[in-house]
């Protein structure tokens, strides 16, 4: 959305000059990060993900890829790619809409999903205590996911295909109900080390 704010036609440049521009200098940065990282620090992919925002410099460095080959091709072809980029303009938009709410939907669900299977393991090892924060993030953390999921199932139903309502809700609560399922048969089936720390896991701790 901040790409999108950028006043470009200030700019003394051409559409495709401007996007290859902007792409290669992004992409020039995230590059100069990562090679500074590996001198100072080493490399190792998953330290980088979860320390250094490789996440985060990954989407970047995408996305300026994209805006680069997009000014390139826009550069090369214009009268062929900018036809395609005005007619094809919503149909993207609706898919990374799309893709922004199955990731929220994932994340909250998925943290539904292990907290259901705690406070699974919590009351197999009689944790009464421990057992209602777990119910307290795990109501949280599904009244999240099925409120995105709701948010999901509308867009679908304005940008691609006619859901009626009473569909909608049958969906949302299958979605709901799967999670809740699927977490306490998980948290019954695992050892109950698997979602406790090694001290709650303990049945034989002080309660």
């Amino acid at each position: 959305m901040l790409f999108f704010m950028i006043p470009f036609e200030v700019l003394p440049f051409s559409n495709a000059v401007t996007a290859m521009l902007f792409g290669g200098i992004i992409l020039a940065i995230t590059a100069a990060y990562v090679l500074w990282i590996h001198k100072n620090e080493g490399f190792e992919f998953g330290w980088f993900l979860a320390n250094k925002g490789g996440f985060w410099v990954i989407t970047l460095a995408f996305f300026a890829l994209l805006v680069f080959l997009g000014g390139l091709m826009l550069f090369v072809v214009p009268q062929a790619v900018e036809p395609a980029f005005e007619s094809g303009a919503i149909p993207v938009a609706g898919v990374l809409v799309v893709l922004f709410w199955l990731a929220l939907i994932f994340m909250f669900g998925f943290l539904s999903f292990v907290m259901i299977a705690r406070m699974t393991a919590l009351v197999r090892t009689v944790q009464i205590k421990n057992f209602f924060g777990a119910f307290a993030l795990a109501g949280v953390c599904l009244v999240m996911a099925a409120v995105f999921f709701s948010l999901f199932v509308e867009v679908v139903n304005d940008i691609f295909i006619r859901i009626p309502i009473s569909a909608q809700w049958v969906a949302i609560w299958v979605f709901v109900g799967a999670l809740i399922v699927t977490g306490i048969i998980h948290g019954s089936w695992k050892e109950v080390s698997y979602y406790l720390e090694d001290d709650d896991a303990d049945p034989t701790k002080e309660r």
